[in-house]
Order: structure tokens, then C-alpha cells, then sequence
């Protein structure tokens, strides 16, 4: 099961996000140096580097877009365009989408769901939005990238009783307050039983006690899965028509005056009068719906047959275990030495002895007002005369501080100047490059920065075009002709039917990239009028 692959990766994720958020510490050394009375200082050095590409990706913002492959699918293009941007424009999606890539740089993997809800719209409401990468539980054996290879999926919601009741009226059994029925992913999750002699499910106000609220509720599991199922492609007099098993039997059952047999290996014995079928395998895509190991609901047709509407942007695998990491994993190590070696040099410098002497038990006049005063530069500390007239020196030594160790600077400065060639994010990325150099100098450094991270912006592109090709078919099945046509210009009206053409998004139409941000407009524009 995915769920036991991933306890891991799903314990190890969670670090990464406290990391970036600035806890740093593990519990056991925090532990350690309180006992010791040592600070635990924490710079978070990561954190410019993230929201460097981060902003990157805002400032420079891409959406799909429908092209035409031949002249006379300019007409079709433009619709699905016209569509999707009023798609896109209505449920934030560029925003949602800059948090898909966030997650992916912090834990190496970002999701995001399409999907029609008609809470706000009657009618139905398309909507892209983000998934806590957390809350997801996918195929082991998955290794290309944006798990495009993938057999299935979960998804984690958690609810109130009276949410999935009304979701779910058909389940007359038990709920459970576990994620599956066995401990281990609870474990994990810190899906803490909550007391027996409570309301399990109250909902969310009825406690005080910090993301208790989130334990009380049900947790429900999405489950997106594929099957093979057969698909008959008959060759009829008048075309070739795909059909499935059913509409198949009808034909079979219908057509009894001309045979109707398999394709032929050898074309040579292919014969006239006889209608010939091809018979072939198409993936169709279901979810269905469990609390623990229940089955609540389903399974039934997923909102697109065609493919999974749960999308999703990678990282970098270590195809040694198909661990996903991000940007964040290369730069833990230098951070975390950083942070315990500048807790080692304030250990040294404040254990070290500053000032003290070394002095006989009659030394001095008044002993504790002079261990009180040897510190002050302003104090007067009396003394004793030295028996037999000799020196201050002989009764009263000076203690000298340990030398302070040269290395521990060295190693710090190390830990904090290695961190730009461990991600390739140079200075001149991070806008910190405090030297004079040429304007060209800089750019040329900006873009071999880039190019080490071409990698994830690919992830992001392929996973913007999944995204694009998933959306035709919400386009034309859940937005439907008569929004199109209040959609588009009045001279594209008379073209929405055109789309419902079978095969017009695989023959007609490509998916590409195109700005949307206004600096990356604005740049593309300069260099198209150069």
C-alpha cells in the first residue's frame, strides 16, 4: 500500500515545512542545549532562496494556451481560450497554482484538483485548486515525472458529521475517526485519538486545545483509480465508428445478415461483404470514496474519464527509494551545521573566562565586595598590603581567557557561503550580490542560475499542460453551449458547436504556454520589437 511507501516521505515533509518556517531544531538537541542553558539561535538562511523562485514564477507567470494546428481551427482555438481564461479568472487558479509550486520546492511535490462544485453556481462551477501535498497518497511505482505513470491516487478530506452525512446519505454504517484502518499512517498524520467521553465530531469550536479541532473530524478518502476496459472499432460502410461493450452487443445482436469478425492478421485475407472490428484496451477512470476501509460511495466516473483531475508538479527523485524532494532538501545540511555552530561559538565565547584573578583568601578587604567590583572599570577594590613589602602580583594574578578558536569562524562562514552552490541560486538571483560589475556581467549569472533550475520550471510547464488538456473536457462537458456562446465574441458563436466534434481536441488543437504576468509580457514585447 502507498500508505506504508510514504510514512517517510510524509514524516520527512513535514520537517521540511517547519524548516522553512524557521524551526530548525531537532527535539532532541533543543532538549540538550535547554539542559545546558545554550542558546538555540536559528537564521533562516533558506528562506530567501525559496522565495527567490518563487518569485520568479509570480513575476514571470505562464498560462496554457489553445493553438490552432492547421488555418481553420483559429475559430475553436479562440473559444477554448475565451473559456478557459474566464475559467481561470473565476477561481483564482494562477494563484493557486504559485502555491502547487511552492510545495513542490519545499517537499518536492505539488497538488492541485479540477473539479465542478455548485455551492456558488447553480449551473456548476469549474474550479483549480490547491491540495496539501500532505493529504496525499499515491502510486509507489510512479517514477516519471508529475507521476504521470501513476495508477491511482488518494486524497485525504476531513469533515464535520453533518458534512458527510449530507455528501454521503447513502452510507448507513459507522464512521471511523481513522484514515485507514490500520495505526501506522496515524502515526504520522498525529491523528491523535481524541477522548472517548466527547463529542468525537462537535465540530471545530467546541475545543481550545491547538489543531484538536482537525482530529475531531472524519476523514474521508478520495480514491482515483483507472481500469481497462474493451473499445470495439467497427468498420461500417459509411465509417469507422469506436464503440464500447455494450453499444458493441447491441450491434452484434443487431447485425445478423453480414458477418461481423476480428480484424484479420494477414491483410490478404481480408473479404468483401464482411464488416470487420478491432478490438483494443482504453483506460477510464473512476473514484470511489472509503472511511477506513469502508466503502462509502462509488465507484463512479471520474469528472473526466479520460484521466486523473488530481494534477500534480514534481521535483527531483531519488530513484533509489522514489523519494520526491525539492529545492528546500540540498540546503538543510548547511543550514543546520550554520545554526549548531553559531550556538558552539556563543557557547565558547560566553563560557570562556572573561577577567577573574587568582588571588590568596586574604588578599582583599572585603572579599565578596570585591568579587562583586573586579568586573567594573570604575570601581575602586582595596586590598591588603603583601606581607614582607612585596608586589601586588605575588597575593593577586590575573586569570588569561582561553584562546578563542579559529576554525569554528571558518566553518560558520563555510555552512553560510556553500549554500548558493549546493541549489545553484547565485547571489545575482537572489538580488544580493553587493560588488560592482558590468550590467551584462550580472544577467549572464542570472541566466546560468536559471538554467540549473530549468528542471523544476519544466515540472511546472508539463504540468501546466495536463492541466490544459484535463480543462477541454470540463469546457465542453460543464460549462455547455449556451455559456459558450455568452462566453465568446459574437463572431465565434456560430464555431462553439464545432468543439463537440469527436476528435477535435486531439486533431485540432494544441496546448502551449503563453505569458501572463505583466513583466513577462512586457518582455516579450521589447524582444519582438528589437
Amino acid at each position: 500500500m502507498a500508505k506504508n511507501h510514504f510514512n517517510n516521505w510524509r514524516t520527512r515533509a513535514k520537517k521540511r515545512f517547519r524548516f522553512f518556517a524557521g524551526d530548525q531544531w531537532e527535539d532532541a538537541d533543543k532538549k540538550y542545549l535547554q539542559e545546558q542553558l545554550r542558546p538555540a539561535p536559528t537564521f533562516n538562511l533558506v528562506a530567501p532562496h525559496v522565495n527567490a523562485v518563487v518569485g520568479m514564477e509570480i513575476g514571470n507567470r505562464q498560462e496554457f494556451r489553445y493553438l490552432p494546428r492547421e488555418e481553420g481551427d483559429q475559430a475553436s482555438s479562440d473559444i477554448l481560450n475565451q473559456a478557459a481564461s474566464w475559467i481561470r479568472d473565476s477561481c483564482d487558479a494562477e494563484f493557486e497554482e504559485s502555491q502547487v509550486f511552492f510545495d513542490m520546492l519545499i517537499c518536492g511535490m505539488g497538488w492541485s484538483q479540477m473539479r465542478v462544485d455548485f455551492d456558488e453556481d447553480s449551473e456548476g462551477k469549474v474550479r483549480i485548486v490547491q491540495i496539501d501535498p500532505l493529504r496525499k497518497w499515491w502510486d509507489p511505482s510512479s517514477v516519471k515525472p508529475n507521476l504521470i505513470d501513476r495508477r491511482y491516487d488518494f486524497t485525504e478530506v476531513r469533515l464535520d458529521l453533518s458534512e458527510v452525512k449530507a455528501l454521503f446519505p447513502g452510507y448507513d454504517g459507522e464512521w471511523s475517526g481513522r484514515v485507514f484502518s490500520t495505526a501506522s499512517t496515524d502515526a504520522v498524520d498525529s491523528a491523535v485519538e481524541p477522548d472517548e467521553s466527547k463529542d468525537r465530531y462537535a465540530g471545530e469550536n467546541d475545543s481550545s486545545r491547538s489543531g484538536e479541532w482537525l482530529r475531531r473530524k472524519i476523514p474521508v478518502l478520495e480514491y482515483a483509480f483507472y481500469r481497462w476496459e474493451p473499445r470495439y472499432r467497427v468498420d461500417l460502410p459509411d465509417g469507422s465508428v469506436v464503440m464500447g461493450e455494450d453499444k458493441f452487443k447491441v450491434l452484434k445482436n443487431t447485425i445478423t445478415t453480414i458477418p461481423l469478425r476480428p480484424v484479420p492478421d494477414d491483410e490478404e485475407e481480408l473479404r468483401e461483404g464482411v464488416i470487420y472490428y478491432l478490438k483494443t484496451q482504453k483506460k477510464v477512470y473512476y473514484k470511489a470514496w472509503f472511511n477506513g476501509d469502508n466503502l462509502i460511495d462509488g465507484p463512479a466516473k471520474n469528472n473526466d474519464p479520460n484521466s486523473f483531475t488530481d494534477h500534480c508538479v514534481t521535483g527531483w527523485i531519488n530513484k533509489a527509494d522514489n523519494y520526491w524532494h525539492g529545492l528546500l532538501e540540498p540546503l538543510v545540511d548547511p543550514q543546520d551545521w550554520a545554526n549548531k555552530m553559531f550556538s558552539q561559538i556563543l557557547h565558547t565565547v560566553n563560557t570562556n573566562t572573561k577577567g577573574g584573578a587568582f588571588a590568596f583568601e586574604d588578599a582583599f578587604l572585603n572579599p565578596k565586595k570585591a568579587e562583586q567590583d573586579y568586573a567594573r572599570p570604575n570601581a575602586l577594590v582595596l586590598i591588603k598590603h603583601p606581607p614582607g613589602g612585596g608586589s601586588i602580583s605575588e597575593v593577586i594574578r590575573e586569570r588569561v581567557p582561553a584562546p578563542y578558536p579559529q576554525g569554528m569562524a571558518e566553518i560558520l562562514n563555510f555552512c553560510i557561503t556553500i549554500m548558493p552552490r549546493v541549489d545553484g541560486i547565485n547571489f545575482e538571483l537572489l538580488g544580493l550580490a553587493a560588488k560592482d560589475q558590468p550590467g551584462v556581467l550580472e544577467h549572464m549569472r542570472k541566466q546560468a542560475g536559471m538554467t540549473i533550475l530549468a528542471t523544476l520550471f519544466d515540472s511546472l510547464r508539463h504540468y501546466r499542460i495536463l492541466e490544459g488538456r484535463s480543462l477541454v473536457y470540463f469546457i465542453k462537458r460543464y460549462v455547455g453551449i449556451e455559456r459558450l456562446k455568452r462566453l465568446v465574441a459574437f463572431k465565434d458563436q456560430e464555431f462553439v458547436e464545432s468543439l463537440y466534434i469527436p476528435g477535435h481536441d486531439r486533431f485540432d488543437v494544441q496546448i502551449e504556454e503563453s505569458p501572463s504576468s505583466p513583466n513577462r509580457k512586457e518582455l516579450n514585447f521589447a524582444v519582438m520589437t528589437q
